[in-house]
């Protein structure tokens, strides 16, 4: 998209002067139209609003007044359900990030957001209307694991489907943990302490290239790169959207599948990378409180207007003679499950407690195979055991 209408609501007019300064001085052809209202008395100028995207300048502290203007703004969208809407507010807790979504909202960013934060999202917005599938328009994959509640086995999936790849496929693939407080992807494969993490490589952002991003990253196996989370917490709080960007980005363009472990948390990093994937993996297990957690994260997933082919629920540790079937599951959660990853725990506590992948340490149970299989689609071929003329004989014996 070469040209792009924008419409600026504040309510003080030295505020829209500055963002008309901020706007002129990118490099984009943009109509900028500024409207000097306050964001919730938006909702009785609905019908003159025209434009691509609708920067909403909300710096009220007011409860009532923030509702208003949340309230104000889904009007618009329904109205206007082409116009994407970038709301100024320094909220970003997850609570309030959710209402936003809920109310239509885009992106959010900071009140004092500057002209490369702008840019950024303005790009963004752009790239999602002039195509569709991943965000940084490059060949690698990109590959979300989101877990439905904490302990559905997300991080486990997503450290060994990226093995997986590498060992059947021969492909790169990178894992990056942005689990940022609790983040362990890394110890399902190795027990070997992360030189690096990617507190490091954010540290060193202005150094950024696929040579520094490789140098920072711990080697599972060839082709099979993990960029861990940070040792302590703390350093996760100085790793913000932009950097997740610059990562994603650059590192679709050297491996085949960038796999995001997302964890639980619900933020603005978070929804920037899911912003990335061209598939995100729900991780539930089939029971009720999985598929409480399931519905609440599939109405997040409708509410950032995540098309329905980009998310795939994975039932983790299903056993087939289970209290609820894949047709309970469906009916709850209203969608199709076409994933499941058996239940054999014996194989995936020794794998998670030794560090050493499920399909190395216990190539022939069920997860591993389920594993490979998964693995195979992805690469759009038949699984290994399933190549042997051989061994379908045997299977129909």
């Amino acid at each position: 998209m070469n040209d792009l209408n924008l419409a600026i609501v504040s309510a003080g007019k030295h505020r829209l002067d500055a963002f008309g300064r901020i706007l002129a001085s990118t490099n984009r052809r943009l109509q900028v139209t500024a409207i000097e209202c306050a964001p919730q008395r938006l909702g009785a100028i609905t019908t003159q609003l025209s434009a691509d995207i609708l920067i909403v300048d909300c710096q009220d502290n007011d409860e009532a007044a923030l509702s208003a203007a949340l309230l104000a703004l889904e009007q618009i969208g329904m109205q206007h359900p082409g116009m994407a809407i970038v709301l100024l507010h320094h909220g970003q807790s997850p609570d309030f990030l959710i209402r936003a979504m809920r109310a239509g909202v885009r992106e959010v960013l900071a009140p004092d957001a500057d002209i490369a934060a702008l840019d950024a999202a303005i790009g963004r917005i752009a790239a999602k209307a002039g195509k569709t599938g991943t965000q940084n328009g490059n060949s690698g994959k990109v590959l979300a694991f989101a877990s439905c509640k904490g302990g559905s086995g997300a991080t486990f999936l997503a450290a060994n489907l990226g093995y997986a790849l590498a060992a059947q496929g021969n492909a790169r693939v990178a894992l990056f943990d942005l689990n940022l407080q609790f983040g362990d992807a890394a110890l399902y494969l190795s027990d070997d302490k992360p030189a690096a993490t990617i507190a490091d490589v954010v540290q060193n952002i202005s150094r950024l290239d696929e040579a520094f991003l490789k140098a920072n990253m711990m080697q599972a196996r060839p082709g099979f790169d993990i960029l861990a989370a940070p040792a302590d917490p703390a350093f996760g709080l100085e790793i913000k959207p932009e950097h997740v960007d610059a990562l994603i980005t650059l590192a679709s363009r050297h491996y085949d599948y960038v796999i995001l472990d997302t964890g639980r948390n619900l933020d603005a990093l978070t929804i920037r990378a899911l912003d990335h994937a061209d598939t995100i993996f729900a991780v539930m297990q089939a029971s009720l409180p999985f598929v409480r957690g399931a519905k609440r994260m599939l109405g997040i997933f409708g509410s950032l207007e995540y098309p329905a082919q980009k998310i795939e629920l994975v039932v983790n540790r299903f056993q087939k003679d289970g209290a609820l079937g894949i047709k309970d599951l469906e009916a709850a959660c209203k969608t199709a499950i076409r994933r499941t990853v058996a239940h054999h725990a014996e194989a995936a506590e020794a794998a998670a407690n030794q560090g050493i992948a499920v399909m190395k340490l216990a190539g022939g149970s069920p997860i591993a195979r389920s594993l490979e299989a998964w693995a195979a689609d992805l690469l759009g071929k038949a699984p290994a055991e399933e190549t042997s003329w051989f061994n379908r004989i045997l299977k129909r014996a």
